[in-house]
């Protein structure tokens, strides 16, 4: 694809100017995704970093082709003292579906893109069962290894082939990243408590770890930004 402009990321605390380029390289500069850069040089919103402690102002110009390292040294944020816990269990976080379905046109592999949770399969156990309702009649049900009676989330099927399909494939993932930590609405996570992050039917994000449920009303690009930072940090 050729290139036809440049993002250039801002302090939105002083206004001043930080680093420009494309994509790939804020992607690499802040640890943004492409979509958020996106959704965020549209509608003016400040992004707030999950990495570093930095609140950003992300602008695009057309027609200026320009690449500029980060003028300052990024400060990660500072991390809780946490009593750690005995042992550790890693993260294997990966995406779900309300519905799984191959995807076939464009649109679907849109929405699939923009319509997803996160969970981690070393906190949950997961069954294929026969769904009652003809719509969808089979699905993947996900509990909690600490409460096997407790369903964090269903998963939806056309056809017991594409089920089967995708338990093994549930069964044999392994996400890029086994460990590490993110920060969300001034609370550090350690990613291997976190059990699922996902979205709730009255415009709430919710996180299930094994400390708390904790739950935000925002708008649903907040909610994507959430989703997608675990994504690009954790899982591909």
């Amino acid at each position: 694809m050729i290139r036809t402009g440049s993002y250039y990321a801002y302090n939105a605390d002083d206004g001043s100017f930080l680093a420009c380029g494309c994509s790939n390289k804020m992607k690499k500069f802040f640890g943004i995704s492409n979509d958020t850069l996106r959704i965020h040089s549209k509608n003016g919103k400040i992004y707030n970093s999950n990495k570093y402690d930095l609140h950003l102002k992300i602008k695009w110009f057309d027609g200026v082709i320009k690449d500029i390292e980060p003028t300052i040294k990024l400060k990660p944020r500072p991390k809780p003292q946490i009593e750690r816990k005995p042992n550790k269990l890693k993260c294997n976080f990966v995406e779900v579906f309300k519905v799984f379905k191959h995807q076939e046109a464009e649109e679907e592999k849109e929405h699939m893109r923009n319509n997803f949770s996160v969970i981690n399969l070393e906190r949950v156990r997961f069954e294929l069962k026969k769904h009652a309702k003809e719509s969808y009649p089979y699905r993947i049900a996900f509990y909690t290894k600490k409460s096997p009676t407790t369903l964090v989330f269903d998963e939806y099927f056309l056809s017991l082939e594409l089920a089967e399909q995708r338990m093994e494939y549930l069964k044999n993932f392994k996400g890029k990243k086994n460990n590490g930590d993110f920060w969300y609405d001034g609370v550090n996570y350690e990613a291997d408590r976190v059990i699922i992050a996902t979205r709730t039917r009255n415009n709430r994000n919710m996180i299930i770890s094994l400390d708390d449920i904790s739950t935000k009303k925002t708008d649903y690009d907040e909610y994507l930004e959430l989703a997608r930072f675990i994504q690009l940090e954790f899982i591909r």
